[in-house]
């Protein structure tokens, strides 16, 4: 069936119909990947984000606590050693408040094996601590004690930490890459989708144009072709 066979009102109908249908399927699409993005956006601003400022006030309070700790043991004057270790349980509630929320969080096994390692560097450091602490809080000299036996527990159980801090690290920026990305598809998507849309209305408004003003023509010339 030609083009030319079909009413004037449905050849328009056909083109004004398929330019709306590609434009309401690139709407479509791209508020689709919009919402996508908004989903990745949440997450990267809330949970991921929440995640990794834990771990980092996490591994800067036991860093606080261990330089603290080295602080009472090294101090000559042993009336501070209460003022010092009161801080250091101070802290430590920060500690364990921040320990639970990322306990809450973390889903992972990966993640959830993470903070028993964490523990187990924990109870490692703890016992000898208090044990360094209260020998010096008698008046020993633990000075080399503090070197050779509580140190490397210390480091331990930070790095153990920071293993964790720097996994929400990549985390965080892989959420932040996706969220890049899916922008990136959106913007790639809404773009060809308007250029195509573009090119079909240009293409159908010729293609209509031509099937009504080439019948005009003819019919010109030979009404021209009639009257001479």
């Amino acid at each position: 069936m030609k083009l030319n066979h079909i009413k004037v009102s449905t050849r328009l109908a056909i083109a004004f119909g398929a330019v709306l249908f590609i434009t309401a399927v690139m709407a479509g699409i791209g508020v689709w990947r919009l919402q996508e993005l908004v989903q990745t956006t949440r997450m990267l601003a809330q949970e991921d984000n929440e995640k990794l400022q834990l771990a980092v006030r996490w591994r800067q309070t036991i860093d606080l606590n261990w330089i603290r700790t080295r602080a009472a043991i090294l101090d000559s004057d042993l009336s501070r050693v209460p003022m010092w270790q009161a801080e250091m349980d101070k802290t430590s509630e920060l500690t364990q408040a921040t320990r639970k929320r990322i306990i809450e969080l973390v889903q992972t096994d990966a993640g959830k094996q993470l903070i028993a390692d964490i523990d187990a560097a924990r109870e490692a450091y703890r016992t000898p601590r208090a044990a360094v602490v209260k020998a010096r809080m008698a008046g020993e000299d633990v000075s080399a004690a503090l070197e050779r036996d509580l140190k490397p527990l210390a480091e331990a159980y930070i790095n153990s930490i920071l293993k964790l801090e720097q996994r929400q690290q990549a985390i965080y920026d892989e959420t932040l890459k996706a969220a890049e990305d899916k922008a990136a598809m959106g913007r790639t998507i809404l773009i060809l989708g308007g250029v195509l849309a573009t090119l079909l209305g240009a293409g159908a408004a010729f293609v209509l144009s031509r099937s009504i003003t080439v019948p005009l023509r003819a019919a010109t010339e030979s009404a021209r072709r009639i009257a001479e």
